[in-house]
């Protein structure tokens, strides 16, 4: 998938994406920025981040390289060939159950459209977010016919019974494939769905395009362990990625008040509200370093 694609592949979920003298940009649902492709490195300057905010954004993220703590994971498959040996032991017995339980095969177009909104509905639901091209119902069925006529997008499904239980995109970008919406029917976790279909999608997908790297993306920026532990099991390793957070003017006072900082404090919030506040200042201080630093102009 090129620029030009992976641009149509954004502006269907109905994204707003631009460019600015640095690269590519789109602006989420949420008003958060990020820049396009979003694993790849960009180098913008102020200006360029000026621009952005114009747009609407509260937050803009991007990756770069240079003297930045790598604050941020990027979860890569890199073993050729992907076989039960490259998993833990967990893992590995948890592939061969749902290989004996489960059915693997690419998703027809409706099925996608009505079995995979319900379950985007229920994964909306459990993480409590929302994408509004994942949950509604027009959305979700454009955004299916956009894409799944792309070359380089390839969906893959779980089945029990003949029923759709998981399912999940491979998209190649650039020179790696980029797993897209891995999402399951939470009622079928005991027969393991997700590693099948993981293990079965890749080495499917490989043996058409060839050995490239996969990447499951970013590690949740609120440090979901269990679905961390669960790509390191399956393979994936964690690569340290320097990503800059920077807030709107409006954002970025409510980050450093007393509130906050209480916040943080409370020992039964550490892991909720107060892990995110202290997350989210780390974020804001790597960015005000940046800031300082960056380049004005081209």
């Amino acid at each position: 998938m090129d620029l030009p694609q992976l641009l149509q592949f954004y502006r269907a979920r109905g994204y707003d994406c631009f460019e600015t003298p640095a690269g590519h940009w789109m602006l989420m649902d949420d008003s958060r920025a990020v820049n396009l492709p979003p694993l790849d490195d960009i180098y913008p300057t102020r200006e360029d981040i000026r621009q952005v905010f114009k747009r609407g954004a509260w937050a803009v993220r991007f990756c770069t390289t240079g003297p930045w703590e790598p604050l941020s994971q990027e979860f890569v498959l890199k073993a050729s060939p992907y076989d039960l040996s490259v998993c833990k032991q967990k893992a590995r017995n948890q592939v061969r159950a749902s290989m004996s339980r489960c059915a693997f095969q690419s998703p027809s177009e409706a099925e996608l459209i009505e079995k995979g909104l319900e379950i985007n509905l229920q994964t909306a639901a459990r993480h409590r977010s929302k994408n509004d091209f994942l949950v509604e119902p027009e959305k979700w069925r454009r955004y299916m016919a956009a894409i799944l006529a792309m070359a380089d997008v390839h969906p893959y499904a779980a089945y029990v019974n003949d029923a759709l239980v998981a399912y999940l995109l491979l998209v190649v970008v650039g020179e790696r494939f980029v797993i897209i919406h891995p999402f399951m029917n939470a009622a079928a976790s005991k027969q393991y769905p997700m590693n099948g279909l993981l293990f079965h999608a890749i080495n499917d997908a490989r043996q058409k395009r060839g050995p490239l790297p996969v990447s499951y993306g970013f590690g949740s920026m609120w440090n979901i362990e269990s679905l961390d532990r669960f790509k390191m099991a399956m393979g994936f390793e964690p690569i340290p990625r320097a990503r800059i957070t920077l807030f709107a003017r409006s954002i970025s006072p409510m980050i450093n008040s007393p509130v906050g900082g209480l916040l943080k404090r409370l020992p039964l919030l550490q892991r909720s509200l107060g892990e995110r506040y202290a997350r989210m200042l780390e974020e804001k201080q790597l960015g005000s370093r940046w800031w300082d630093t960056a380049p004005e102009s081209r």
